[in-house]
């Protein structure tokens, strides 16, 4: 079965190996990294898809030393061993940016794959990342890893983290209206990702890469489809889950303010050209949480090579 097929695959002989599991289903065979590790090619060329998730943004929050934003979460890559990372023949994927806490000045921790919510009387959430045209991510804000965080309001208010499948939802006072942005399905909805990858969804598939949720002294929303972890209303906010580069949740004891969720992982899929070598991958951790660990931290990523057999 080749309905989830990207472009042309050569089916020559083929062997290789890596990863914390290896599966094969509807004709394809898949190498899932949830850790920095290597695949061996040990014969044999190929067109692959890889699919390269870095880890989510912690929450904003205050708590235990006072306000504080969450941090971005780790990049994602996988390229060619004797290369080195960051090599342009390599693929990367930018960690999602923390969410901002009330009254945060802006720092370049709020941007990332997608952006972190914004908060009550700071500055507005933080962008997404550009990565290269030649990995074809569709976006209609141009070729994006992800999605801006929802914008900042005042006091309570505060913005969810950008997914990348939508951005954060701006959070206006007293509005319950502050949810993290969206994820996408892998590959499409490719029925062959076991459901120990990625969330659930109405929709076909397993979703990964959603946003966090923003969270106060009196609401907390949801995060977005995809793994993104929920806000805290006067307690903490919810962890993205692990391994879908989802962004955490806001948290907040009762006694702060309105603080944004962090942002998801970038979202990277690509044809990649494979030979007889070794690769490395390396799979992003996610963000810390703000304020002693009041909000949520952002989920791991995740690396996933798939080529038909």
């Amino acid at each position: 079965m080749v309905a989830y097929q990207v472009g042309t695959y050569d089916i020559t002989p083929f062997s290789a190996s890596g990863g914390n599991e290896t599966t094969t289903a509807n004709g394809y065979t898949y190498h899932f990294y949830t850790g920095t590790s290597t695949f061996t090619v040990a014969s044999g060329t190929r067109v692959v898809d890889v699919l390269v998730l870095a880890g989510g943004g912690g929450g904003g929050s205050y708590g235990n030393p006072g306000y504080e934003d969450g941090s971005r979460g780790g990049s994602s890559e996988f390229y060619p061993t004797p290369v080195g990372p960051g090599h342009p023949t390599g693929l990367s994927a930018t960690g999602g940016g923390g969410g901002v806490a009330y009254n945060s000045v802006y720092n370049g921790q709020k941007d990332g794959g997608s952006g972190g919510g914004g908060a009550g009387a700071s500055n507005a959430g933080g962008t997404a990342a550009d990565y290269p045209a030649a990995a074809g991510y569709p976006s209609p804000v141009g070729l994006k890893q992800g999605y801006p965080g929802g914008k900042y309001a005042t006091v309570d208010g505060a913005g969810g983290g950008g997914g990348a499948g939508a951005a954060g939802v701006k959070g206006d006072p007293g509005s319950t209206n502050m949810d993290g942005g969206i994820g996408r399905n892998i590959w499409g909805g490719d029925p062959g990702i076991p459901p120990s990858y990625g969330t659930s969804h109405p929709s076909p598939g397993r979703w990964v890469a959603g946003g966090g949720g923003g969270g106060g002294r009196y609401t907390a929303r949801p995060g977005g489809w995809g793994g993104g972890g929920a806000g805290g209303a006067g307690g903490p906010g919810t962890p993205g889950t692990v391994n879908t580069g989802g962004g955490g949740g806001a948290g907040d004891p009762g006694s702060g303010a309105g603080h944004g969720g962090g942002g998801a992982g970038g979202m990277v899929e690509s044809k990649y050209t494979v030979t007889s070598g070794e690769y490395t991958v390396v799979v992003g951790n996610g963000g810390a949480s703000g304020a002693g660990g009041i909000g949520g931290a952002g989920g791991s990523g995740l690396v996933i090579i798939r080529y038909i057999t």
